[in-house]
């Protein structure tokens, strides 16, 4: 099995996608995933 070097998630609104990223974070094998266009993290 190929072993990628990214990857995207996408979710809308108040779906668990925290937890989500949280959740794959802690796996050691994910990287650390997160909110790259959420409202807050976009800078003008």
């Amino acid at each position: 099995m190929a072993r990628y070097q990214s990857y995207v998630i996408c979710t809308s609104p108040r779906s668990g996608s925290t937890l989500l990223c949280s959740l794959l974070a802690a796996t050691g094998l994910a990287g650390n995933p997160c909110s790259h266009f959420h409202d807050p993290s976009i800078s003008e």
